[in-house]
């Protein structure tokens, strides 16, 4: 399994044993609330750092993908047989 294959799995597995000893430790209430926390903070950075690549000029695609877009939504040729 390659390495970014196998990285969900671990966040689930991280975040279940997170979860698991957080609830042991302080109970059910805070660590919904430490999920709900890192879920928070997630969304955060993401939208911080993730850069919107769609564009209403184009299409809704990147400027140096438009072409590629307009060639794929041309029929295919047909090939006699």
């Amino acid at each position: 399994m390659s390495p970014s294959a196998s990285q969900p799995t671990a966040g689930y597995a991280i975040g279940a044993l997170l979860a698991g000893i957080t609830a042991d430790a302080f109970g059910l209430d805070v660590a919904m609330w430490v999920i709900a926390a890192l879920t928070f903070v997630s969304g955060v950075v993401s939208a911080a750092r993730m850069r919107e690549t769609l564009s209403p000029k184009t299409g809704g695609a990147e400027p140096a993908c438009a072409e590629t877009v307009a060639a794929h939504r041309q029929p295919a040729p047909r090939v006699s047989s």
